[in-house]
């Protein structure tokens, strides 16, 4: 009776109420979509800040997990197959277009990012002459940032220093939608993008600048020793998808316990490994449809 009592009374409370509510506790929805976390408090105010880009929930207390911007240059999207890296690609690009920012699609001929293809202000390529001329565009800016980093520098300015100064500047995203046919296409292609592309990857850091490229494991094979590859891969940034952790050698998971390595994830479910002190995050992104 008394706890009848009380239900209505918070009933009553939370009809009448008119002036701000308090937070409620974040949860993962039992289906999160996209609709819905971007419109939570929390994520609009994680856009605020230039430095975190928001993509998902931290599976471990529902609340906003977002890239570190400061500390991401090349970002590799990788794992098994059908467990989510494409969603997860889309739900980075719906992201950072809430933001200004100059944003290149590099789309492979199964054109899995085509949703983004008539959007304002998304420059789409899928062949060497579009991709060639996207990198043409930017060729200036590198220069003229690369530039602005090494006067930095020479002052020894902290890394997060030349970071927040970069912000002044338009932030620039490379989507590669598949890394192995990207690679392959560079490697053949007539329009020589090749010497350009391992020079920046190479030397591209703390520019507001950044590629995000997806590739499963089964396809690393047929590109770890091009040297492109190595470069991105070489950043040790990015997220595995899938479960079975074991298999991918890109990023450190020796913190899972090694009979948790081999099992599988449901898609969606990515797991981001921290390159400062090997600490393993598992997060839970959104449907980017939805």
């Amino acid at each position: 009776h008394r706890i009848a009592k009380i239900s209505r009374m918070c009933e009553d409370m939370c009809e009448h109420w008119t002036k701000k509510r308090a937070r409620p506790i974040p949860e993962i929805p039992e289906k999160a979509v996209w609709s819905e976390f971007s419109e939570l408090e929390d994520y609009e105010r994680a856009l605020e800040n230039p430095r975190y880009l928001p993509v998902a929930y931290n599976a471990e207390n529902a609340s906003i997990y977002c890239i570190d911007l400061s500390d991401t240059y090349c970002y590799m999207i990788t794992g098994l197959a059908r467990s989510g890296k494409k969603n997860y690609m889309k739900i980075m690009i719906q992201s950072v277009m809430k933001r200004t920012g100059e944003i290149y699609i590099f789309d492979s001929d199964a054109k899995h990012m085509r949703v983004f293809e008539e959007k304002d202000g998304i420059q789409y390529a899928v062949d060497e002459r579009g991709i060639f001329e996207c990198f043409s565009k930017v060729i200036p800016e590198f220069k003229k940032r690369s530039q602005i980093r090494q006067e930095m520098r020479d002052e020894d300015a902290e890394e997060i220093e030349i970071f927040e100064r970069m912000c002044e500047e338009t932030p620039i995203y490379f989507f590669i939608s598949d890394l192995e046919w990207f690679i392959n296409l560079i490697y053949n292609a007539e329009l020589d993008m090749r010497g350009f592309l391992e020079n920046i990857l190479e030397k591209g850091r703390l520019l507001n600048i950044y590629f995000i490229g997806v590739i499963g494991l089964e396809n690393i094979p047929t590109v770890d020793y091009q040297r492109i590859y190595e470069l991105f891969a070489g950043y040790k940034t990015g997220i595995h998808f899938g479960g079975n952790a074991a298999e991918n050698h890109i990023y450190n998971f020796d913190a899972i316990p090694y009979k948790e390595q081999n099992m599988l994830l449901k898609p969606g479910i990515g797991l981001i490994s921290s390159r400062l002190n090997g600490e393993v995050q598992q997060i839970i992104v959104p449907l980017a449809r939805r």
